[in-house]
């Protein structure tokens, strides 16, 4: 029964705030853009929806990142810092 409590949760380790706020400011980015390239999408490519579903899915693909990233442990990623750096820099 210990053990089972010792079980890392994702959803524990999670800061709710900083996730509503993150997930918040996506939001409003994506309607930002829909507002910002719906009649620039609707003459070049004949839906006013095209930037916004090419935001959306990049989205859901960051998301989908943020939630793998979060589950692994961050002290493994130590060795490997000047490597993330570096391709940060590039």
């Amino acid at each position: 029964m210990a053990e089972l409590r010792k079980q890392n949760n994702i959803a524990e380790n999670f800061d709710v705030i900083l996730l509503f706020l993150v997930l918040l400011l996506t939001g409003i980015g994506i309607v930002m853009i829909y507002s910002a390239s719906s009649t620039l999408a609707v003459e070049r490519y004949s839906n006013g929806y095209f930037f916004l579903n090419k935001q959306a899915l990049f989205t859901c693909i960051g998301g989908c990142a943020l939630f793998i990233c979060a589950s692994i442990n961050y002290e493994k990623y130590i060795p490997w810092v000047y490597v993330f750096l570096l391709f940060a820099v590039i």
